[in-house]
């Protein structure tokens, strides 16, 4: 569902007035113009945003209001906004300007709603417009508000790494186009732990840009800050080794950048300190 907020202007044959109505208002010095709330087939201006909580994926642009110019005249608008939650103390606002907005033109303005990964929560974006003609001025009086549920995935779970067998490659996935593709790269090499660092190519296969022998025992990506770990990766009598096998996904998954070293002992697997 929508909101349809509109002003008209009436012609007076009275002296100029500024009158305020749900909301908006309208000034002019000798503009001899006044301002009334009517439908939208006879509007001047209109507002249109969505008056349920709308859905949205964190980092979406999303267009929360359409202004339409119904003046006989073109208008510069002026939208000015911020995105709010619970967890933004301090939310940055923005103003959006639109010069010489023609007759029965209109325009979208769009932000991008953004939260931390995991679970879904709630951003509101307030807003204020005016509008300014050569003989027309109207602007809103209190801000509207548009509320979305915003999808947060978890970047963690979306992201992987897949080891091939006992030193052969291994592979990650689940990196974006835009993403941070340096990672650490934890080798064993007869008994010894050595990292080094590389950027994951687009292929995501990890051993044609690794500088080192040893075999590959976990991997940290700096797009999720998470150190994915070879599931064949074994402590035996206090020295790390890798077993062979088939191809398998991390196990276990840790947060931050943990060194197999570091790595505590569960039953005999391998656990995040």
């Amino acid at each position: 569902m929508y909101k349809h907020l509109a002003l008209a202007l009436a012609l007076t044959a009275a002296a100029t007035l500024a009158v305020s109505t749900e909301g908006f208002s309208s000034v002019s010095a000798d503009r001899q113009v006044s301002v009334e709330v009517v439908g939208d087939e006879d509007a001047y201006m209109s507002l249109r945003y969505a008056d349920t909580a709308e859905g949205a994926d964190s980092g979406e642009s999303v267009a929360f209001v359409t202004v339409s110019n119904y003046f006989n005249q073109p208008v510069d608008l002026t939208v000015e906004y911020a995105v709010d939650s619970d967890e933004i103390a301090d939310p940055t606002e923005h103003v959006d300007r639109y010069d010489d907005v023609g007759v029965g033109e209109s325009v979208d303005v769009s932000t991008a709603v953004e939260c931390p990964p995991g679970g879904t929560e709630q951003r509101v974006v307030s807003f204020d417009v005016s509008a300014d003609g050569d003989s027309v001025y109207a602007e809103t009086t209190s801000p509207r508000t548009v509320e979305y549920e915003v999808d947060c995935p978890d970047q963690r779970a979306a992201t992987g790494v897949t080891f091939q067998g006992k030193s052969g490659n291994a592979k990650a996935s689940g990196l974006g186009s835009d993403a941070d593709r340096n990672a650490t790269v934890w080798l064993l090499d007869e008994g010894e732990i050595e990292s080094t660092e590389i950027e994951v190519p687009g292929s995501g296969n990890l051993r044609p840009v690794i500088d080192g022998d040893g075999a590959i025992a976990a991997v940290s990506l700096d797009e999720t800050d998470t150190t994915y770990v070879h599931p064949l990766l074994r402590r035996t009598n206090g020295n790390l080794e890798i077993r062979g096998g088939s191809a398998k996904d991390a196990d276990p998954i840790c947060g931050g950048h943990v060194s197999p070293s570091d790595l505590d002992e569960n039953d005999g697997e391998l656990a995040c300190p």
